[in-house]
Parts: C-alpha cells; sequence; structure tokens
C-alpha cells in the first residue's frame, strides 16, 4: 500500500474518535491525536487534559470544521448550527423581519438560545441588548477565524457558570497559521434575490516564539420581500386594516363603510393582504476586524492579547402601522376612533376604526450595532506539566435602533379631533376623517410620521484565574487523579434608552421606558477526574469526573451546583457514558430584571367570544358579566365578537427575580466495531432535563384562564378596564418565576468512511466515501403542564417542536481533483393542536437537499453549490404573519453559491 494510501487510512481510523463529528476530513484534532497516542487535549465539557479520543468520546460532543463550513452556503455561524438537529429555532432571526435586534443566536434543545451558552475559546462571549432582545449574537465571530464548532449537548454550568443548561457552543478559533489566506463568494436565490456577497481576509505569522493572527471579513445579505413568494400570503394573510379605511358607527346602525376620495361607501368585503408589503427575510451587513497574539516570554509564560470589533447594521421592513379602536397603546386603551364632534363626521355619532396607514409609508426597523471583546493575560506551565492561565476581558456592544416612518399616536389623535391641537399642528388639525387612501395632506403625514430611536449599551467584564493538572496520586492503579480549578468574577451591565416620544407613549408601534441596571458575581470551581480501572476485564478503562461550583451574587445571593460523569469502554468495541448534576441560569439583566415598561402586541383568545371559545358558563360567565358591568355595559354572549387576535400587553422587568435551577441526567452508548466493519462509529444517547423556578411571563391566554377559570384574583388585576364596546383593552406582563420545564429525548448519530471504493471504482487512491448521520428524537417538551413536543403554535414568531429531526451528509473524496457532498435535512411533522389532520393545521414532513462541489488547485479551492436544490416550499401554515412556522424552514428557496479561497 502506498504511503499516501496509508497515511488517509489513517486519518479515516481517527473517526473512531470524532463518534459525533463530521466525516472523515472534519476534525484534524482528532487525526493529530491518533498519530500520537500520547497528545493530550482540551474539549469542550471539561478544563482537563486528556487524550483526544477519550476526551470525544466521554460525553455527548458534535463537531463541525471549517471545512464544513466553507462547503456550504453559510455566511453566518447561525446557519451553520441551525440544520443540526438538536437545535430548536426559537432562537434564529435573519427568517423573521420583526425579530428583536436583528441578534443572531442558537438554541439547544429547544429550551430558548437564553439557555444556550456561546464561548469563544472557552471564554464566554458578550451580550448584546437591542430593541428590547438580549442574547450572545452570532454575527459577532468571523467565519474566516474559526478553526471548529464544538457543540456540547449537555449541561456544563459546573465548568462555565451560569446558562449552560441547553448545552454549551464553543468556537475554537485558528492559532498558528502563518501565510496569507483570501475568500470570496457570492450567492443568490433561483427567483433573482437574496443576494448574498463575501470577503475575507486572513493573515498569520508564527514563529517558536509566538504568532500573530489578524482577520478582516466582511458579508452582507439582501432581505427578501414576502410578497415575492407566493406560500408566504394567502388566505391566512388577511387583516381588516385596509388602506381605505373601515368605518361603522359605535351603535352599529351605519353598517361596515370603507373610505373613498374622503367619503364612505358601502364595503366591498376587501380585506389587505398582510404579506403585500414586509420583508420576509430581514437585510443585514457585518464587518469583522479581529486580531489574536501569543507571545513566549520564557519557555513556561506565554502572553496572550484577543481583540474583536464588530459592526452589525440589520434592516427589515413592514407593512404601515395599522390605527383604530380596537389597536390600543398604553396610554390609548380605546384605541382611535373619529369622534362625534369631527366636522366631517357624517354621523353625528363615534365612528369605529380600522386603518392603515399608508400615507406614512411602510415602517422601516434598522439596527446598527458596535461590539468590542478584549482579552488580556498570561498562560503557562508550573509544577512540572500543570498549566495556568489568567485574563482579564472586556465585552461591550453599542446599539441604537431605529423605526422609520413611526407614527406619532397623540398626533393621530390631535388630527381627527379626540385632542385639542398643538401648537405645531398642520392646516385641517381637528376635522380629519382618515377616509381613503390619500386622507392626509403631505404637511398632515409628516405631522403624524416620526423616526422613532433607541441607545443601548451592555457591558461585560471578567477575571479569571484557572489551574490544571495531575495530581501524584495513583488510587486505583488505574493513572493519575486530574484537577482544575479556577476562580471567576464578572459584571453584568446594561443601559437602554428610547426616545422621548416613545417614553411618552406616544408611539403607535411601541412604547417603552428607560432600562437600567447590573449584578455583578464572585464564583469558584473545581473538577477531578479520577481513573478507576485501567486494562481489566470487561473494563478497558473506567473512569469517574466530579465537578463543582459556587457562585455568590449581589442581587439573589447564592448559588451552588454539580456534576458527576462516568466513562466506561467495555472493550475496543464498547462504551458507555453517563452523567447527572445540576445547573442554573441568571436572570437577563437587560430583557428579564430590568426592562423599562415595553408594549407588545401579544395574540389572545377573548373567553367571552362564544363563538371563539364556547359559550361561557359558571364562573367564566359570572366574570365576563362582571367585567362588562365594570365598564358600564351589559354582556350578551350571542352578540360580542372579539375584534382583533392581538391585545396590548406591557412587558415589564422583575429585579426580585430568582435564578433557574435545572437538574439533568444523560446515557449513553457508543459501538466501534473497527473489526468486524472498519470505520463505523455508531452512538446513542439519552437526555432528560428538567428546569425548575422558569424565568417566563404569564401570557395573556393564561392570564385570562386563571382570572376567569380559576378565579386568581391576582392574575385579574394584570388587565385593564374593558371598553366601551366590550373589548378587551390592555394587560400588565412581568417576568416571574413561573412553572417547570422538562424535556427528554434521544440523540443517534452514525459515521462511516471507507477507501475500499478507489480500486472497483478505477479511482485514485486514498479516494473516500464517508457518511455521518445526525437524528434526535424529542420524546417531550413540557411547559407548565402543557406538552409541545410534535406541536407548532403560531404568533408573531411562531415555533415549531418537531418529534423527529436529523441530517445526512455524504462526501466523495477524490484527491487533488474534487470532492462532492450532498446533504439531506429532514424535519418531522407537527400539528397545531392535537390530532389535526387538516392542510394548515397538520405540517407534513419534508426533506431539504443540498449539494457542493469542491475542487482544489495547488493552493486553491473552488466551491459550488446549490442549496435547496429542488426548490421546496415550506408547508402552508394557519399563520397570519408568514403563513408557516418562522425559522423552522428554508424561506429562501433554490439558492446558488460560489466560493474561491486562496492561500498564499
Amino acid at each position: 500500500m502506498s504511503t499516501k494510501n496509508q497515511n488517509h487510512r489513517n486519518s479515516i481510523n481517527s473517526l473512531r474518535a470524532v463518534l459525533l463529528g463530521a466525516a472523515a476530513t472534519a476534525l484534524a484534532l482528532s487525526s493529530a491525536a491518533s498519530a500520537q497516542n500520547t497528545e493530550t487535549v482540551v474539549v469542550t465539557g471539561s478544563r482537563i487534559a486528556t487524550s483526544a479520543s477519550e476526551a470525544l468520546s466521554a460525553a455527548p460532543l458534535s463537531i463541525i470544521s471549517s471545512e464544513d463550513i466553507t462547503k456550504s452556503k453559510t455566511v453566518t455561524l447561525e446557519q451553520a448550527l441551525n440544520k443540526l438537529p438538536e437545535m430548536g429555532q426559537q432562537g434564529s432571526n435573519d427568517q423573521n423581519s420583526i425579530s428583536p435586534g436583528g441578534i443572531s443566536t442558537v438554541d439547544l434543545r429547544a429550551l430558548g438560545s437564553n439557555r444556550t451558552l456561546i464561548l469563544i475559546n472557552g471564554q464566554r462571549m458578550v451580550e448584546t441588548f437591542v430593541n428590547g432582545g438580549q442574547g450572545q449574537d452570532l454575527s459577532n465571530v468571523p467565519m474566516s477565524m474559526i478553526e471548529r464548532l464544538e457543540v456540547l449537548k449537555d449541561g456544563a454550568s459546573p465548568i462555565y457558570g451560569a446558562d449552560a443548561i441547553g448545552g454549551v457552543i464553543n468556537i475554537i478559533t485558528r492559532k498558528d497559521f502563518n501565510g496569507l489566506e483570501v475568500t470570496g463568494g457570492v450567492g443568490i436565490s433561483g427567483k433573482g434575490d437574496h443576494f448574498t456577497k463575501q470577503l475575507s481576509t486572513t493573515l498569520g505569522l508564527a514563529s517558536d516564539k509566538g504568532n500573530v493572527l489578524i482577520g478582516l471579513e466582511y458579508y452582507s445579505e439582501d432581505p427578501v420581500r414576502q410578497s415575492s413568494r407566493s406560500w408566504a400570503h394567502g388566505k391566512y394573510s388577511i387583516s381588516y386594516a385596509i388602506p381605505q379605511g373601515l368605518f361603522y358607527t359605535a351603535s352599529g346602525s351605519s353598517g361596515y363603510k370603507m373610505g373613498s376620495a374622503g367619503a364612505l361607501t358601502d364595503w366591498d368585503g376587501n380585506t389587505f393582504n398582510t404579506g403585500t408589503e414586509p420583508d420576509l427575510i430581514q437585510g443585514r451587513s457585518v464587518l469583522n476586524a479581529n486580531l489574536t497574539a501569543e507571545y513566549n516570554l520564557t519557555s513556561d509564560i506565554t502572553v496572550f492579547a484577543e481583540s474583536y470589533f464588530t459592526n452589525r447594521k440589520s434592516s427589515a421592513r413592514l407593512n404601515p402601522e395599522p390605527i383604530g379602536t380596537f389597536y390600543t397603546t398604553a396610554k390609548y386603551l380605546t384605541g382611535t376612533s373619529i369622534p362625534s364632534t369631527n366636522v366631517n363626521n357624517p354621523y353625528g355619532e363615534d365612528l369605529v376604526m380600522y386603518k392603515r396607514l399608508f400615507e406614512v409609508g411602510d415602517r422601516i426597523f434598522g439596527d446598527n450595532v458596535n461590539t468590542y471583546q478584549e482579552r488580556f493575560g498570561f498562560k503557562g506551565k508550573v509544577f512540572g506539566d500543570w498549566t495556568w492561565d489568567a485574563a482579564y476581558m472586556y465585552g461591550e456592544s453599542d446599539g441604537n435602533d431605529y423605526e422609520h416612518n413611526a407614527v406619532n399616536i397623540t398626533h393621530v389623535h390631535e388630527l381627527v379631533g379626540s385632542l385639542p391641537c398643538g401648537s405645531g399642528a398642520p392646516a385641517g388639525c381637528g376635522s380629519v376623517t382618515l377616509f381613503g387612501t390619500d386622507s392626509l395632506t403631505a404637511d398632515q403625514a409628516a405631522y403624524v410620521r416620526f423616526t422613532s430611536s433607541a441607545m443601548s449599551r451592555y457591558t461585560q467584564q471578567i477575571a479569571y484565574a484557572d489551574l490544571a493538572g495531575e495530581l501524584p496520586a495513583d488510587l486505583f492503579g488505574a493513572g493519575n487523579i486530574g484537577v482544575a480549578i479556577g476562580y471567576n468574577w464578572r459584571s453584568e451591565a446594561v443601559l437602554n434608552v428610547p426616545d422621548a416620544i416613545s417614553q411618552a407613549g406616544d408611539n403607535a408601534e411601541s412604547n417603552s421606558k428607560e432600562t437600567s441596571g447590573q449584578y455583578h458575581m464572585n464564583e469558584v470551581y473545581a473538577e477531578a477526574k479520577i481513573p478507576l480501572v485501567k486494562n481489566a476485564l470487561l473494563a478497558k478503562d473506567l473512569s469517574l469526573d466530579i465537578a463543582a461550583r459556587y457562585s455568590h451574587y449581589n442581587n439573589f445571593g447564592d448559588a451552588f451546583v454539580y456534576k458527576g460523569s462516568a466513562n466506561w469502554a467495555v472493550n475496543d468495541w464498547l462504551r458507555f457514558r453517563g452523567d447527572f448534576g445540576t445547573g442554573f441560569r441568571a436572570p437577563q439583566v437587560g430583557h428579564e430584571m430590568y426592562l423599562g415598561d415595553t408594549a407588545s402586541a401579544d395574540g389572545f383568545t377573548d373567553p367571552c367570544d362564544a363563538a371563539a371559545s364556547g359559550t361561557p358558563t359558571g364562573s367564566v360567565l359570572a366574570k365576563c358579566q362582571s367585567t362588562f358591568a365594570a365598564a358600564g355595559l351589559t354582556y350578551n354572549s350571542s352578540t360580542f365578537t372579539q375584534k382583533l387576535p392581538q391585545l396590548t400587553a406591557i412587558w415589564q422587568g422583575n429585579p426580585d427575580l430568582k435564578p433557574e435551577t435545572s437538574i439533568q441526567y444523560n446515557l449513553g452508548m457508543v459501538l466501534t466495531p473497527d473489526d468486524l466493519i472498519p470505520n463505523l462509529a455508531f452512538t446513542v444517547d439519552y437526555y432528560n432535563i428538567k428546569i425548575k423556578n422558569v424565568i417566563s411571563q404569564k401570557t395573556v391566554d393564561q392570564g385570562l384562564d386563571d382570572c376567569y377559570s380559576s378565579g386568581d384574583a391576582a392574575s385579574c388585576t394584570l388587565f385593564t378596564t374593558r371598553s366601551s364596546t366590550g373589548q378587551l383593552t390592555g394587560y400588565y406582563e412581568p417576568f416571574v418565576n413561573l412553572g417547570v420545564y422538562t424535556t427528554d429525548g434521544v440523540d443517534f448519530a452514525v459515521n462511516y468512511a471507507t477507501d475500499a471504493i478507489a480500486a472497483p471504482l478505477g479511482l485514485p487512491d486514498g479516494s473516500t466515501l464517508s457518511t455521518n448521520l445526525r437524528t434526535t428524537f424529542m420524546n417531550s417538551n413540557i411547559q407548565d403542564g402543557q406538552q409541545y413536543a410534535g406541536l407548532w403554535t403560531t404568533g408573531a414568531i411562531s415555533t415549531a417542536l418537531p418529534k423527529w429531526k436529523g441530517f445526512l451528509s455524504t462526501t466523495l473524496d477524490i484527491p487533488d481533483l474534487f470532492s462532492f457532498t450532498w446533504d439531506e435535512q429532514f424535519v418531522g411533522q407537527t400539528v397545531d393542536t392535537l390530532g389535526a389532520t387538516a392542510v394548515g393545521h397538520r405540517i407534513p414532513a419534508l426533506f431539504f437537499s443540498s449539494l457542493s462541489i469542491v475542487v482544489p488547485y495547488k493552493n486553491y479551492q473552488a466551491i459550488f453549490g446549490i442549496d435547496n436544490v429542488f426548490d421546496k416550499d415550506p408547508p402552508v401554515a394557519n399563520d397570519g404573519y408568514v403563513q408557516t412556522v418562522s425559522n423552522q424552514y428554508d424561506f429562501v428557496g433554490r439558492y446558488f453559491f460560489l466560493k474561491l479561497k486562496a492561500k498564499l
């Protein structure tokens, strides 16, 4: 056998160590480890160095290499990660035009992105707070600087601290790179939109004294209009807030009337298609500039520094602002009507109204965020082979978000005569009726129109010290005990200042108060790896890993978490792994603890609407009667109808929140029958997570159920008084520690690679066929007693939790010629109610296919690919926003991309 072929066989054998990683070329780390059995590494989930094969098989770990990223359409880490079946969809933000702040996050185990911890080289990444949303923004890490992604599908709070309940994403950046690498790429959808471009330059200088790595990267993605995708607008995308305006008298005597050239005509029954104007996918551009450096001061001491800068701009278009009697705000709980005193009101009584202000223009949302993250420290060796490092980190994210063509609702009230006109009011103020599509003059539209904005700043400071090594103690004759200990101090602070109009409650879209707060903490941790048995009958290797962390927060006090893991290699074929531990999540300082009162439009179903909820009886009937009586009305179940599917809810931060706590365990098996089927690895892992003191909000429907059905007086106080027509007008929705959240399921993975295809097919030596299958079965996802596994829920951002998800990647690699990869992504079916079968209520299972071809030539590579090869549309769902489930499916359609890469 040739040396070249033998080397390739060695690379294939490294699959046994990778297990849950990609195929044979995916992980240079494991290849190096198989070449030198004595080499030790530190991988995500432990701070103790051990052999690569043991480290990668001791925990449920997935690997995504830089090669995997390069040969996909990916331009953001979010896109690279979200095809993994263990990911939920609550973290995705590009495929939704109203996502808060354009923050790009991921969501392990479908527990929410705030329960997935993002690390860069083992240290947490600064968060971003903008437009009311908070999270660790994956846009802040340039793709060109990445060596690999390590995805730990297990809780790790004892190792990394708060928030690592669902798991950990550890971004490992390149080091020891020497030379200049340039990558450029473009892409476009089969419909001629969503043009993307990417350009990156990486310069590395390395010597035996140290290394410097400088990276610059820019990418941009054009938006996709909702109207350009036929599946995204239709029978579910309707609104009564039509451009002409829809009107009727409060007494109901006039019937429905439509505005027409300053007058009223009979309504023709037409509604507004809400899929006409919005962006289906946001547009964004990102500029990254990064520098990492190390210098060996002595043979045992190295000084290092990291600096990351990102400027991210994102934008999204929405329909013009809807206003009317049922579009309430915190300041105007009865909405906006044409008063009887308006001289141009032909009926002499208040006119109930639905109106979409096309005269003001489409709402254009945007964000401009600058993020800095700096780390400076020292590392080295002491006491022989013990390693240590100590550093200080500072991170800051400064954001500005805006909304062009926002509506000053107080000025609208002045124009229609509900309020006295202000000093700067235009001609005609007090007599405007909003009848027809040109109901405002240019001056009146300018009086109503304004640009809302908010300034935000999130800062994070961290100081830490770690020490790891082996104790000279072999207690059981199986090896020395590995130990890691450390100290961590961290501070988190947030400030968000909305514009004066929004703070005053005059913004029709969203009003909010200032957000300001901070906390800090001190903590210590310890980890020990204890070998128990080595090379014995039925125990080639048996070890125990234990870890604990004590934290003291200045706001809520102490937290103590622990974890124990067992790793039992029966023989070369069979290994068992398992762990049991606790975790916690600290409340988000911005979004949950100190969020200023922020208006939101939340979906709900009024229990007094007999057609929607059934004719009320008992306590529900009594509560309907009493709430109507409080508004001076008499309740009649046969005539009352809920007019709007949304209610103005005031989100409120809560500084008295306690941390979430979790109990979780994993049981897994690794099978590598190399003697029977060389280069085959099979894994199966069961996970079970239970979270207590869940930080959440009591939704409008939950509040209604507790108030109307259960008679909970505290829940009733969250609602404001009904309007003059009996409509619910407002709801206060603070963050609270509410209930229990549990989930469990099974991960399956199969990896196989062979070079036995070369000779039969006449291919060059070293040609390989490799395949990697990842599958996740979600058995349960229970929140406050409600089972969500297999269901989807509608809303401004709808979510789905399929029980089955999978990803299959197959690669044919012919050295020096090309590499061809075919991927299949599987998304299982979901329903909106158990047993649903009708189209729109049952979403069928789907496969999405993609391919890529990598052609190398000396120090160059050309990568061509097609995503969603068969141009499959998302399935239709009964969703009033995008008519499918947000973030679950490919919204672009068939997409072509080309990348060129050169190393000089």
